[in-house]
């Protein structure tokens, strides 16, 4: 089971204009995947995602991103100021846990 992926959690899901942006800087070279970033985007992004939170525990909050392949991404994003937060795709989260995505 995926960390964050039970029902101690609140669940959040990212908006699709936080998932747009994030996209654009991932970038495929001979095959491989890579995200580029640079530090003012990475602080815009993470000041949305601060603001987007509140008050919320990170320990008790997982995020959901619609995009498999992006997942890994939002939680090297995350990791610089939420290392503790879990990050999981819609298609991971168990079933009976979707309908507690808020966004």
């Amino acid at each position: 089971e995926l960390p964050g992926n039970n029902d101690s959690f609140e669940f959040i899901g990212l908006s699709p204009e936080f998932e747009a942006e994030m996209n654009e800087y991932r970038v495929t070279s001979n095959g491989k995947v890579t995200f580029a970033i640079l530090p003012e985007p990475t602080q815009g992004l993470l000041t949305a995602f601060r603001e987007t939170v509140g008050n919320t525990s990170a320990k008790s909050l997982a995020v959901v991103t619609d995009s498999t392949k992006l997942r890994p991404f939002v939680r090297r994003l995350l990791s610089f100021e939420f290392p503790e937060i879990a990050v999981l795709s819609a298609p991971e989260l168990r079933p009976d846990l979707k309908s507690r995505i808020s966004r």
